[in-house]
């Protein structure tokens, strides 16, 4: 009825990625930086947790798990 439903290829995802979302940055216990990735998703999978988390220790400013914090670029 609406006809085939097309998948975003992996240039396309990106693109998308850098449009919308927000750079955020790691940094260690002691505010050196450390790493920025894209989007709070893209950091959610190197640190192995849920976006929402993410999201929750950016409004904080707590330390996640002891070792980083975690910042708006």
């Amino acid at each position: 009825m609406f006809g085939k439903l097309r998948k975003h290829t992996l240039s396309t995802k990106l693109l998308i990625s850098n449009r919308l979302g927000k750079a955020v940055s790691l940094y260690n216990e002691n505010n050196v930086y450390v790493l920025t990735f894209r989007s709070s998703v893209e950091l959610s999978k190197f640190l192995d947790c849920s976006k929402h988390t993410v999201g929750r220790y950016v409004r904080s400013g707590k330390l996640f798990k002891g070792n980083y914090y975690i910042k708006l670029k």
